[in-house]
């Protein structure tokens, strides 16, 4: 049930140089690192990004966790965390990965390889730079669902106060971890969120390429949509924006073709709360909390929506522009210029907008928002032809950056015909494990 796999051959013949961990002050069970992998031979060189966290099949070997005063549900929820992380990794490799490699979808962070149950010795033969004790001191860090997480480069010792409020004081010898690796971003990228907060919405168009960004953000969505698969975490700092020389680029869909010059690039990354139809539940996506409560449901426009959310936020005069917030409701604010150019996109029925601006003054996490809502506002797709309105088209296409959707590249289940069936089912069984393995020890 715990496997070793392995598709990490881009670092065959590699040098692994620069290697750094990066502080964290969230409570997510990864460590996360940055290198620079170069081939030599070749005279190639770029970045790359690691998630590292220790495999949900290794949490028995911890009988601290039984001994100690920690909550069944904290226990459940680091599981289901870990979980997700796995859950990520397949979606990028059986969903993220060939989207890009078949110039269907440029705007994803791309996927290099990934490892999953690897011993310590593997992990070090991976990263043969890598501090071995500063390695398992971050990898306790973890295990403990610490908030503050020192850099893997950092040398400083666990204070002796911290390890006695730990539950795992040290790590089992036959612990096994997972390791995801991306293309890191490039220097000159941005969030959205900084993005939007520089922003000055006047008129139409609050700059020449706003409306290339969003479109871009949208096409994204539904290329998500068609693969049946839903973000469910698109909000501001999950879409980097990168600058790039002015680029003519087309994108087809279903036949109908749009280009344009742009100066940014979208990519948009961390899937551990994602949904994928084929895939089953994630198990880190909670049905029961209230920001996340569909996730038992398939809805086209969920992701757009959210990321609309901001949009719209953004858009007001009033906005907090060094940290996100919106101003306080008041029932009697009408919308902005700008704003209803937004919600014109999103639907052309006034009362469904009167819903919308209502929603979007008190949350940017949809809180409030029921099920059936969704349906009043328009398909996806729709939304997609509706930002073209706003674009500044070109008759010329381009041959260079020029990226193709159909419905037809899909079979009923959402998965790309270019993909093995066989792959996703093996994914399947290996979910359902796991699922069964977390029930199984929760009860114990």
């Amino acid at each position: 049930m715990s496997d070793f796999v392995c598709d990490l051959d881009i670092l065959d013949n590699a040098s692994i140089t620069e290697l750094n961990g990066i502080t964290s002050n969230n409570v997510s069970p990864t460590d996360l690192w940055s290198s620079t992998i170069l081939y030599d031979k070749y005279n190639i060189k770029f970045k790359g990004f690691y998630k590292v966290f220790v495999s949900p099949y290794s949490l028995p070997l911890y009988s601290e966790y039984k001994k100690s005063n920690i909550s069944l549900g904290k226990l459940k929820s680091l599981y289901c965390k870990l979980y997700g992380l796995i859950y990520e990794i397949y979606v990028y490799k059986f969903i993220i990965k060939p989207l890009i490699e078949y110039n269907i979808c440029p705007n994803f962070v791309r996927y290099l390889g990934s490892c999953l149950n690897c011993n310590f010795d593997t992990m070090y033969l991976f990263l043969e730079n890598i501090n071995k004790k500063n390695f398992e001191r971050n990898m306790l860090h973890t295990l403990n669902m610490s908030h503050k997480r020192p850099s893997l480069t950092n040398k400083l010792d666990i204070k002796s106060s911290d390890k006695k409020n730990w539950y795992i004081k040290s790590l089992h010898p036959e612990t096994k971890f997972n390791i995801l690796l991306n293309k890191s971003i490039s220097d000159n990228t941005t969030r959205l969120s900084d993005y939007l907060k520089s922003l000055s919405y006047t008129d139409l168009s609050p700059c020449p390429y706003y409306w290339t960004v969003i479109f871009q953000i949208a096409y994204t969505c539904y290329t998500m949509y068609l693969s049946r698969m839903i973000h469910y975490d698109l909000h501001y700092n999950n879409i980097w924006i990168e600058k790039i020389p002015k680029t003519l680029v087309t994108y087809v869909v279903n036949d109908k073709s749009f280009s344009f010059y742009t100066i940014y690039k979208i990519l948009i990354y961390d899937f551990d709360r994602s949904y994928v139809l084929s895939f089953g539940l994630n198990t880190n996506t909670d049905p029961t909390s209230k920001n996340e409560k569909y996730s038992d449901k398939f809805i086209n426009n969920l992701d757009i929506l959210r990321c609309f959310s901001y949009l719209y936020m953004c858009a007001d005069p009033l906005c907090g522009k060094k940290t996100p917030f919106y101003p306080a409701y008041s029932p009697d604010k009408l919308p902005t210029n700008f704003q209803t150019v937004l919600l014109n996109i999103l639907t052309d029925n006034k009362d469904n907008q009167n819903e919308l601006h209502k929603l979007f003054l008190m949350s940017q996490h949809l809180t409030g928002f029921k099920y059936k809502s969704f349906k009043k506002i328009n398909h996806i797709y729709d939304i997609l032809l509706n930002i073209t309105k706003y674009l500044q088209l070109e008759t010329k296409e381009s041959i260079k950056n020029k990226y193709s959707i159909s419905k037809d590249y899909f079979n009923n289940d959402g998965i790309l015909k270019i993909i093995d069936p066989q792959q996703i089912l093996s994914f399947n069984t290996t979910q359902k494990n796991i699922i069964t393995f977390i029930n199984t020890f929760n009860k114990k």
